[in-house]
């Protein structure tokens, strides 16, 4: 990259360039045949601590959101299948929720 831009080729050139070049002597070849253009756009992008961070939470609060749809997934099926079984039994809600039968057992127990 350094040689690219001593020769006068603008960032952006000098880092598509040298990872071009990378790539014909099979240095991390694999990785850059799927990821060349993250990698352009990684160096050409002014990158810093603060903005890892800031994608890092992001990202765990995303993972959060997931996860707490999970378990009010959870929560709601076990109160839908706690409240049928007042009234059908466990083979009949098995049926209609399309669930096997020990997992409808799970929830009433578990």
């Amino acid at each position: 990259m350094r040689e690219y831009l001593k020769e006068e080729y603008s960032l952006k050139e000098a880092i598509r360039r040298a990872a071009l070049d990378c790539e014909k002597l099979g240095v991390m070849q694999p990785f850059l045949e799927n990821h060349l253009s993250e990698v352009e756009n990684m160096l050409f992008t002014e990158w810093n601590l603060e903005d890892a961070l800031k994608i890092e939470r992001e990202e765990g609060r995303e993972e959060g959101r997931e996860e707490g749809i999970e378990i009010g997934a959870e929560k709601n099926k076990r109160q839908t299948i706690q409240s049928l079984s007042e009234f059908f039994s466990v083979e009949r809600i098995a049926e209609v929720l399309k669930m096997p039968v020990k997992d409808v057992n799970h929830f009433l127990n578990g």
